[in-house]
């Protein structure tokens, strides 16, 4: 039922506010005064055809807004979208711009105006010319005679069709297993192949990073044992004692011995020659590492064809699966996750068919009772029905209904 009517900018109308009552509420007027406006407006929230004319002059967008109780028949089509209902009453809008750009909102959410149509169709309906032809379609016939049958029979028809749409969807998901089975067992192999291609490597977390930096050093080996060697000259002097050429440790010495004179001479020096002791200690370590890097930079000529290979190895994996080692091993766990979800393919097929066949029994099993309860309700609203007919003076009148299942 409709509680409430909004309308905003909508020909003539500026803003009006209507709220009809249980029963019968009519609306008068003058011509022009926006009768047919109010008609336009009810028939724009049923998803009616919407045309820029009808803004109102001056204005850059018209609203309508409508508020529904009694939600039983779209209960199943507004959660479907999402709908919020508050205190029982649904909020239905639509808007219209100077531009003719038009936007429905259901619930708060924005919505296609087939699906206002549909829902609201269900709410509200316009009776002009040629509007009793929806009492010849069997949907809204079957629609009328749920609604006579009460809550209990409106309730169970729900439960049917929440039942039926779960069956569908299950039968899509089973027959599209079923059909694509071949397509998965490809995607298997290939997956299969590339996890057993990645396990015969058997490479290691940040390998290929690691083995870059080695190689690198090995094949700079010659660079890098001349530039030590200067290094180490320059800190140690000549190899054969050269007192002419010291380096900078017998530099750093002679000015530690020096100081250290003047210190038991002058007590202001004294931290000048306790500095030159710290650096002279700092400086011996230094040479000593050095040479001992220098010791140790040997050309490796094997070790470096073995990291070579190594790293050639690598590289096969790194074209296919990721840029980087750790890029190929996130891409083995998931391709060893999408395996297993391939493998229950058999298994997902077997469970889908035992769940439709429990839902085909349920609605085997509401059905008859929407069976029943539909002939009590047929009985009762034909019986309503041609009492108000021979009211009508048309007293042979008669009302009936017929219930056959439908096989699909």
């Amino acid at each position: 039922m409709l509680v409430e009517l909004r309308i905003s900018n909508l020909g003539v109308i500026a803003e009006a506010t209507i709220e009809p009552t249980a029963g019968m509420t009519a609306i008068t007027g003058e011509t022009g005064a926006g009768k047919t406006m109010l008609v336009s407006s009810l028939s724009l929230l049923l998803g009616g055809r919407a045309d820029s004319s009808m803004v109102r002059r001056g204005s850059d967008r018209m609203i309508i807004e409508g508020r529904f109780n009694d939600l039983s028949l779209v209960t199943d089509a507004l959660e479907a979208i999402g709908a919020e209902i508050e205190a029982d009453e649904l909020l239905v809008a639509r808007q219209l711009s100077e531009r003719g750009r038009s936007r429905a909102f259901i619930g708060g959410v924005q919505a296609p105006i087939s699906k206002l149509a549909e829902v609201t169709s269900e709410l509200a309906t316009i009776h002009g010319q040629s509007e009793q032809i929806r009492l010849g379609d069997p949907d809204r016939q079957r629609e009328v005679l749920d609604h006579a049958g009460g809550p209990e029979l409106l309730d169970l028809v729900n439960q049917y069709r929440r039942a039926y749409r779960h069956r569908d969807q299950l039968r899509a998901e089973c027959d599209d297993l079923v059909h694509h089975a071949q397509e998965r067992a490809r995607e298997a192999d290939l997956l299969q192949f590339g996890l057993d291609e990645i396990a015969a490597v058997n490479p290691q977390p940040g390998e290929d990073t690691v083995l870059g930096l080695e190689a690198s050093r090995l094949q700079a080996i010659d660079d890098l044992r001349m530039l030590a060697e200067h290094a180490n000259h320059a800190l140690s002097g000549s190899s054969e004692g050269d007192p002419d050429d010291p380096g900078a440790v017998g530099m750093i010495g002679i000015a530690r011995r020096q100081l250290t004179d003047i210190a038991r001479l002058d007590e202001q020096a004294a931290e000048l020659a306790g500095a030159a002791r710290i650096l002279a200690g700092q400086m011996n370590e230094l040479a000593a590492d050095v040479a001992s890097y220098l010791a140790d930079l040997d050309a490796d000529p094997l070790r470096l064809e073995a990291i070579t290979a190594r790293r050639a190895q690598l590289k096969s994996l790194t074209r296919k699966y990721g840029s980087t080692i750790d890029d190929v091993l996130a891409w083995a766990q998931d391709a060893t996750a999408r395996l297993d979800g391939l493998s229950q393919g058999d298994q997902r097929v077997e469970e889908l068919e035992r769940l439709i066949a429990e839902l085909e029994s349920k609605l085997f099993e509401i059905g008859e009772q929407i069976t029943v309860l539909r002939g009590a309700a047929a009985a009762r609203l034909a019986a309503a029905v041609q009492e108000e007919l021979a009211a009508l003076a048309m007293p042979h009148a008669r009302l009936g209904f017929k219930l056959q299942p439908l096989r699909k």
